[in-house]
């Protein structure tokens, strides 16, 4: 199970969407978030961080620090 930027593409594996499935809460948690909105916050925040991976690679953009920390904070600040 895993998502990843490869040669021009973003693959994420069927297997990731389905490990994202089984780990979410069954039912409204606490503070009010969805089975469904945990699902789409999770896959949202992938693929952004993917896409970062993405943009940074294929712009050549320089990269100061940790590529994976550079990525999680491109897909929050998206």
């Amino acid at each position: 199970a895993n998502a990843f930027f490869w040669e021009r593409q973003i693959v994420i594996c069927y297997e990731y969407i389905d490990e994202i499935l089984q780990n979410t809460p069954k039912t409204i948690t606490l503070p009010g978030v969805s089975p469904v909105d945990a699902v789409i916050g999770q896959f949202l925040y992938v693929v952004g961080h993917e896409l970062g991976h993405a943009v940074f690679s294929m712009l050549h953009v320089p990269i100061f620090g940790r590529a994976e920390d550079i990525a999680d904070l491109f897909s929050a600040y998206m």
